[in-house]
Order: structure tokens, then C-alpha cells, then sequence
């Protein structure tokens, strides 16, 4: 069957077989040059995936002492998997289902005596009060340095506050790259250099291969199977943390890099229209992130479970790839437990996204006539659900 995916790569497989056989010239800007300059920062380091520059930010700003890291209960499982990878603790703050930010109240409530870093993650856009979370702490407690989760958002000038930027070029992201990471930093001596290396075929061919089956027609038929692992979200603090980004992710990321904002136009524009439909249906609320400039999803909460996990169902019988994102909350993950600092930390925001969250594709991949789709099974599906 037709199945119109949720997320979707912005170029074609030319384009990737292009940075696959090319060369580099002599004194060419890399990759971690050019992108360390359009954000405005000192200096870019690059890694084999997000998570691996997750873990570098944390060894980088390691506080004596301390081995605590603060991080919201609804987010990537990547993010914890990071901070165990680095023998760390997880301490869990809840989330506002609106704002896709920490709840105040929980982080305030949060003791420090151990805290060592703050994750400020964002959640299908720039969701996350950089300058609040900085400022808290700065008056709070100056130890505890605050590192930006900008997988899911690029950074802008809120982000120079921060002691690190990380970056992730996985599927789905602004700026995908078939995988790699990024640490950025804009104060201190920068950032080290990369250990950018040639291989890595096996990444190229996958990334080649998403660009294809991201057709409607194909993607309905491949999606259900296992080996996959098409939108599987895993816990893995076992993950190589010292992976190479490869040349071919080099040499793409530099191509793409440019057209950076036309795709976040594309997905503002596209969030927009979906945006109107999801308000006018009954007792589904927005929030904050569906009307900020280019989210990955539009993301849409449902009045209960049942009527989300009905609404996806029948969005998928008309062609829909909709989904509920991650498993459950950061509190779900049972390898996680014994690595959390407050286990039984009462976290009723991120509950109730793990339980009503649901989000509709937006990508440029989507076209007027699958953007007219998206927005017309959506108002059939969640028509008389949960009234």
C-alpha cells in the first residue's frame, strides 16, 4: 500500500553517489569549516553519530565531583544512552506538553549538589529557553554548564550562551546526512579538530536507498520490515563512541549546507497548512513547536491515548505516515532505571506526551498534492474521535 513517510531525505541518490566518487580538492573548506562559519561559532568537531557528540560534550566539561546530568523525561532515548555511555547518572525533569520545554517547577525542584551538566533539548524545533536554563544556573549554581540538544533544531544566537552545541545529521534532521554528529563551540579555544575518514560505503548505500524507498509506493511495502529498522528507537549506551564521520558525509554536508534555509522555509510553510487542520478539530490542542519556523513534524496532541492510537491507525489506512515518535518517556526504558538518579521523580507532562503526542509529516519532500493529502486525511481520521 501507499504510505507517505514521515520523514524523508531532501535530495536524491545523484547527489549522494556524486559525494560518494568525488574528490576534495587541495585547501577545499571541510565540512566542520563551513558549517563552524555559517553558525557563527569558533570551531566544529565531527563525529560518527549525535549521541558520540553528546558523550564528547560531557567528557569535555566533566565537573569534579559531580556526576549528575540533568535531562528532560521526554526526549530522544539517544540523549540518556550518552550521559550512562560516559558513567554518568540520568536525572530526569518533567516537560511541559506546550512548550516541549522543561516544566519549571520540576527542574527548579531539581538539588544540584551533584548536577554536572543540564541538557536543553529541543523537540521538532527550536523549543527549548536557552537563555532561561543559562541563567538559571549561572545564578543558581555557576558549576553545572549547559549543553544544547540541537538535533532537532539548528542553532541560532541564543545558542553562544551555552557551553556546547551538538549537532546530528541522522535521518530526519535538518540537515540529513545518512548519520555523524557535531560538537560546536563558540567560546574557549573552539573545537578540536575532526578525524574525517574515507569508507564507510555500507552509510552511503542506506542513505541511497532511504532517498528511494521514500517513494510513497515503496515505502508502504518496506517499512513493516524488521531488518530495517525504519523508525525503531533504541536504547544503546554500548554505541561507538569514537566512529569516524566519513569523507562522503564531508564532501554531501557541504553541498546541502546551502540549502539549509529553503528546506526550513519548505517545512514552515507545510506545518503552517497542517497546523489549520489540526486546529480545527475538536479538543486537539498545538503545541508551541507547530508554529515555530521549520519543524521536522508537526506535532498535535490528541484528548486521550485511545483517540491518538485510533487517528494513526486510520491515518495509515489512507496513506498517512503518522507516529507517536518515541516508545514512551526517558522513566519507560528498563535498562535505563538503575542509571537514574530519581527513578520515581513524578514526570506528568512527559506521560502525557508519551500518551497523546502525535505528529504528521511536513518535510519538502511532501509536495502540494502530499501535503493536500496529509491534510485531508487528517481531518477525515479525527473526525468523531475522542468527541
Amino acid at each position: 500500500m501507499r504510505l507517505v513517510p514521515p520523514v524523508a531525505v531532501p535530495f536524491g541518490v545523484t547527489r549522494i553517489f556524486l559525494a560518494a566518487l568525488r574528490r576534495s580538492a587541495a585547501g577545499e573548506a571541510g565540512f566542520a569549516e563551513m558549517l563552524a562559519s555559517r553558525i557563527g561559532a569558533r570551531g566544529a568537531t565531527l563525529f560518527g553519530s549525535g549521541r558520540a557528540a553528546v558523550a564528547a560534550a560531557l567528557r569535555s566539561l566533566a565537573n569534579e565531583g559531580r556526576d549528575e546530568v540533568v535531562v528532560p523525561a521526554y526526549t530522544c532515548w539517544s540523549v540518556p544512552a550518552a550521559v550512562v555511555r560516559c558513567g554518568l547518572r540520568v536525572r530526569l525533569a518533567d516537560v511541559d506538553p506546550m512548550t516541549l520545554d522543561y516544566e519549571r517547577s520540576s527542574l527548579l525542584a531539581q538539588p544540584t549538589g551533584r548536577m554536572s551538566a543540564a541538557i536543553g533539548a529541543h523537540l521538532f524545533a527550536r523549543t527549548s529557553d536557552l537563555t532561561w536554563l543559562v541563567d538559571y544556573f549561572r545564578k543558581h549554581d555557576p558549576r553545572v554548564r549547559v549543553i544544547e540538544d540541537a538535533a532537532q533544531a539548528w542553532p541560532d544566537r541564543s545558542s553562544r550562551e551555552v557551553s556546547a552545541v551538538v549537532l546530528s545529521f541522522g535521518r530526519g534532521k535538518p540537515l540529513p546526512l545518512g548519520g555523524g554528529g557535531a560538537l560546536v563551540r563558540f567560546g574557549g579555544d573552539g573545537a578540536p579538530a575532526s578525524a574525517v575518514r574515507g569508507g564507510g560505503w555500507s552509510g552511503a548505500l542506506s542513505l541511497a536507498a532511504t532517498s528511494v524507498l521514500q517513494i510513497p509506493a515503496l515505502f508502504g511495502l518496506l517499512e513493516p520490515l524488521p531488518f530495517l529498522e525504519i523508525g525503531s528507537t533504541a536504547y544503546d549506551p554500548e554505541f561507538p563512541a569514537d566512529a569516524p564521520f566519513r569523507a562522503w558525509q564531508d564532501r554531501l554536508g557541504r553541498s546541502v549546507l546551502a540549502e539549509l534555509e529553503a528546506l526550513t522555509e519548505t517545512r514552515t510553510r507545510n506545518a503552517s497548512a497542517l497546523a489549520q487542520a489540526v486546529e480545527s478539530s475538536r479538543r486537539w490542542r498545538l503545541p508551541a513547536a507547530a508554529r515555530m519556523p521549520g519543524p521536522l513534524r508537526l506535532p498535535a496532541l490528541a484528548p486521550s491515548r485511545p483517540a491518538r492510537d485510533e487517528v494513526i491507525a486510520r491515518l495509515r489506512r489512507l496513506g498517512v505516515g503518522a507516529s507517536a515518535m518515541y516508545p514512551g518517556t526517558l522513566a519507560d526504558i528498563p535498562a535505563l532505571r538503575e542509571h537514574l538518579a530519581n527513578p520515581d521523580e513524578p514526570i506528568p507532562g512527559a506521560n502525557a506526551l508519551a500518551d497523546t503526542l502525535l505528529t504528521l509529516p511536513c518535510h519538502p519532500g511532501l509536495g502540494s498534492r502530499g501535503l493536500i493529502r496529509v491534510r485531508e486525511s487528517f481531518e477525515r481520521a479525527s473526525r468523531d474521535v475522542g468527541a
